[in-house]
């Protein structure tokens, strides 16, 4: 197994076994590890309390050296999802660094 998907596999399986978020669903899509499909709840005491949200993680060639794209697949209202096409827009991402992990940008 290659370096690069040994850090996939790590990623993957950090944040289907993320205690900081609850986590409902964690695969590959199709059996891609380089597409995820991602289900999670809601925070507690916040307006998304109660919801189950749906992602798709997307990691390119180059990832950990380039970021990954994650796009939510529910339709959901905030400021750093773009409304039309659901990519997550947040500082950390567009500043990534090959150490940052996955599991940081969901929580």
């Amino acid at each position: 197994m290659s370096s690069r998907s040994e850090r996939i596999m790590e990623e993957f399986n950090k944040l289907k076994n993320c205690k900081c978020i609850s986590i409902v669903k964690c695969e590959f899509i199709n059996g891609d590890m380089n597409n995820w499909e991602v289900h999670f709840e809601g925070s507690p005491t916040t307006a998304y309390e109660d919801g189950i949200f749906k992602v798709k993680v997307h990691l390119p060639d180059n990832f950990p050296n380039e970021r990954p794209y994650i796009y939510f697949i529910t339709k959901m209202f905030h400021p750093n999802i773009n409304p039309t096409t659901g990519l997550v827009s947040l500082n950390l991402m567009y500043q990534w660094i090959p150490t940052r992990t996955i599991e940081a940008v969901f929580f």
